[in-house]
């Protein structure tokens, strides 16, 4: 299928939304100081000025966000970040620090990027397209990032960038990462290439069991316990969308008690047992006396809520105050709650909800396989956000992307969508 006049505008596209990736991921963490991003502010300028070049420039684009902007879910989205900016300025006043600069970081770049590709739409190029273009994308960049890591990992490659090597971190020494920096946001990549290949195979109607085998493969290698997680709540959530589908339920037990029985074997024979204790259990998350565990920190959190003030539950403790005590909060609902406050996390909730049974009716009364995608983005965001708190920082991550993307697509009229592929 040829989208545009001629299939090179078509790759353009894709090959503009891999630099864009590119850009706004590439991260090295150098020991004892903060994260260099050296591509970052180019991957900012790059998205925020072909934005608003397309907005300035197409009508249609300017229609498509009205449309987008008038729907009750985005509406919501919108009033949070506002409420969210509106306490970062308040806390500046309270406490030394860069809360308006990171509030203005995040709130521009959670709404503009995952809402820069749908603009790209048109009356003859309908969205479901070009989100098949980004999906293409997506997983073009997540093959050549996890080609990176393994050349990292095993020091075949040594990579520079502005004087700084782009070597295997030290404190990532048993998990790949590669060019992304943490083994985490690469897990977060891969996870949304699993979708990404799901909705392409959807749409061309062709299978690609082996490159899905391949992306379990490295996400187990990243180590990420929450990218296994996050799989698993999509899969049962696609799974009850479609009512539960036996003959889909058995073949996938199968594949899984064969994907289980091979790795056992191979574990169990060779010396990768260890690296899997390594790389999955060697960690701190289950001491509650270790303040790097997630259960320590969450607990923490329950106890400083219970004491808080009426108007500090109602309303937070101020922009980024869990993350100044404890550096991260691993829980998107209980840093929305500690900083912003109960009324935040409410309106948290509604987006999703809103957006999840947006889609799903969207989904069940239109059968296009565009809705069903859009619902199961904002499941893995949701679900990958309760391990791994992204959801207010400042920087790029391919999670919130998802789950903003998610949401974006269920405000989408189905009236824009022009005859797309319907699920098979």
């Amino acid at each position: 299928m040829t989208l545009y006049k001629n299939k090179f505008s078509e790759n353009l596209l894709v090959i503009t939304f891999i630099l864009l990736f590119a850009l706004l991921s590439t991260k090295y963490k150098l020991q004892y100081s903060e994260a260099f991003r050296p591509l970052y502010s180019a991957g900012l300028a790059l998205s925020f000025l072909s934005f608003f070049w397309l907005l300035v420039s197409r009508k249609y684009s300017r229609q498509f966000v009205v449309r987008i902007a008038s729907q009750p879910q985005f509406f919501l989205f919108l009033s949070l970040i506002i409420y969210m900016m509106i306490v970062s300025l308040h806390t500046s006043y309270m406490v030394d620090g860069r809360q308006i600069k990171d509030a203005l970081y995040f709130s521009s770049w959670v709404v503009i990027i995952p809402l820069y590709p749908l603009i790209f739409s048109s009356k003859r190029v309908n969205p479901a397209e070009i989100v098949y273009l980004i999906s293409k994308a997506t997983l073009i960049f997540s093959i050549f990032s996890i080609l990176m890591a393994c050349l990292i990992f095993f020091n075949i490659l040594n990579i520079q960038i502005l004087g700084v090597d782009f070597s295997q971190s030290i404190y990532l020494k048993n998990r790949i990462h590669g060019l992304l920096g943490e083994s985490t946001a690469l897990a977060a990549l891969i996870v949304l290439s699993v979708f990404s290949l799901y909705y392409i195979n959807q749409y061309k109607n062709k299978s690609y069991k082996a490159l899905y085998l391949l992306l379990l493969i490295f996400i187990i290698f990243t180590g990420s316990r929450n990218a296994l997680v996050s799989l698993i709540a999509v899969y049962f959530t696609s799974t009850v969308i479609e009512r539960i589908n036996l003959r889909k339920m058995f073949k996938a037990v199968i594949y899984l008690c064969l994907i289980v029985t091979i790795f056992v074997i191979v574990f169990f024979t060779t010396d990768y047992l260890d690296f899997i204790k390594v790389v999955f259990f060697d960690r701190p998350d289950l001491d509650l006396d270790n303040k790097f565990s997630r259960l320590y920190i969450w607990s923490t959190v329950f106890q400083k809520l219970s004491n808080s003030s009426a108007f500090e539950f109602l309303f937070g403790h101020g922009a980024y105050e869990l993350r100044r005590v404890f550096g991260a909060g691993f829980n998107t609902v209980l840093e929305l709650t500690y900083d912003y406050g109960l009324l935040a996390t409410i309106v948290y909730f509604l987006v999703l909800i809103l957006s999840f049974y947006t889609g799903l009716k969207k989904y069940k009364n239109t059968g296009y396989i565009f809705y069903k995608y859009g619902i199961l983005l904002i499941t893995y965001g949701f679900v990958f956000s309760m391990f791994m708190s992204y959801f207010p920082t400042t920087m790029f991550n391919f999670s919130v992307f998802s789950l903003v993307f998610g949401i974006l697509i269920t405000c989408t009229p189905s009236q824009m969508i022009k005859t797309p592929p319907k699920f098979m």
